[in-house]
């Protein structure tokens, strides 16, 4: 749960993004850990209300994790919690092999969920989405390396792609994707749109300015437009600027969670 001043929101980049995915027609499931808590059993019957497959998340003595947000104006700054439910992500047995992979940063930062990710990088997925997400100090050279490499897109922030050229000695764009083959490399760049590099092609996407209400999200309901056209083999030259749109609607209202309209989720 994302805690803010005004009460407790389930969040995550994980689940935000499924959220958003789930609004284009595509079903998803997630891998996790809840606590065996009141947090617990709220979220799980969230995960039922919104239709993602929660057969893989396990119920755990840890609490239900918990990130403290402050908000500024509308730009958040997260204060994660440890030692936490989703530290231990065991269960992979039986997880039904889909189009796309989605993985982060934060919850590598456990031995425990970098052996549970490995063994799910083992099954024959087509597409594996690397989104970053740095946050605080949860993440290594070692981490960041491997993430790379076990995926077929990355998405990174502005701010993200330059700690990842100070940390790997990366130069250029083309230099990620040829050290860690990479086919697709989204960068980010908040109310100034964002870019996207392949072997093939570059190009960058604008957008209008808008009001920031709360930040929180935005980047992944950006990500779900990719990934959904992943999934329906579009190409995300085609689709992002319809990204930054998805991310665009989320920053004008509050919540990581937010209902995309019609013209957004019908265009893929």
């Amino acid at each position: 749960f994302d805690r803010f001043q005004d009460g407790d929101r389930l969040g995550g980049a994980a689940l935000n993004c499924a959220w958003y995915i789930n609004q284009f027609g595509i079903a998803t499931g997630i891998v996790s850990a809840v606590g065996d808590d009141e947090a617990g059993k709220v979220a799980l019957a969230a995960l039922d209300e919104a239709r993602i497959d929660r057969r893989h998340v396990g119920v755990r003595g840890e609490p239900t994790g918990l990130v403290d947000v402050t908000l500024t104006d509308g730009e958040p700054d997260f204060t994660i919690r440890e030692h936490v439910a989703w530290d231990h992500i065991e269960e992979v047995e039986g997880v039904a092999v889909g189009d796309l992979l989605y993985y982060g940063t934060l919850a590598q930062r456990s031995e425990t969920n970098r052996r549970t990710l490995a063994a799910l990088q083992d099954h024959p997925f087509i597409d594996r989405f690397y989104d970053a997400n740095f946050r605080q100090d949860f993440l290594t050279p070692e981490i960041v390396s491997r993430s790379l490499k076990d995926a077929t897109v990355v998405k990174l922030n502005e701010g993200e792609w330059m700690r990842v050229r100070d940390m790997l000695g990366i130069r250029e764009e083309c230099e990620l994707l040829d050290r860690f083959d990479v086919e697709g490399l989204v960068v980010t760049l908040g109310s100034r749109g964002a870019e996207y590099f392949s072997r093939q092609t570059q190009m960058r996407a604008t957008m209008d300015p808008v009001e920031t209400i709360d930040a929180v999200g935005a980047g992944d309901a950006f990500s779900a437009v990719i990934c959904a056209a992943r999934i329906k083999r579009l190409p995300i030259e085609g689709v992002l600027n319809l990204a930054c749109k998805a991310g665009a609607h989320v920053v004008q209202h509050r919540g990581a969670q937010v209902e995309l309209p019609e013209h957004l989720t019908s265009a893929i």
